[in-house]
């Protein structure tokens, strides 16, 4: 889960920017071609999402965001809708055809993240 609780000048902006900072760890750690669609908003690849995205915003600061399948095996996803939306998953570890570990993914989005909220946000992060 990638909620950062922060003030923003433009939503779309901001959406575009940590998409594209867990795009980029995905694909150090094996998982290529992934792109950002605002509807149904997410991260997809090859019509399959392997990130949702639920977001609100108050009075300029965001609250939710995106939700990373890293290795949700095929079978709950029969239980499992996103957002309420009936569409295609898929995982890192399926996607990158081999295992990968939360802790590798934390380690790789934690600091691509906070550089886009850096290029997204004002200056000041609400805490």
């Amino acid at each position: 889960m990638i909620y950062p609780i922060v003030r923003i000048r433009s939503v779309v902006e901001f959406l575009a920017s940590v998409a594209g900072a867990i795009a980029s760890a995905c694909a150090v750690l094996g998982v290529h071609d992934l792109a950002w669609r605002r509807d149904p908003a997410g991260i997809w690849r090859d019509g399959m999402k392997v990130a949702a995205c639920g977001i609100h915003v108050a009075r300029g600061v965001t609250m939710h965001g995106f939700a990373l399948n890293v290795d949700t095996p095929d079978a709950m996803w029969r239980r499992i809708k996103p957002c309420g939306l009936d569409v295609p998953q898929l995982s890192m570890t399926r996607a990158g055809g081999r295992a990968i570990r939360v802790e590798d993914v934390a380690i790789e989005v934690g600091p691509r993240v906070v550089a886009s909220l850096a290029r997204a946000t004002p200056p000041e992060i609400v805490r």
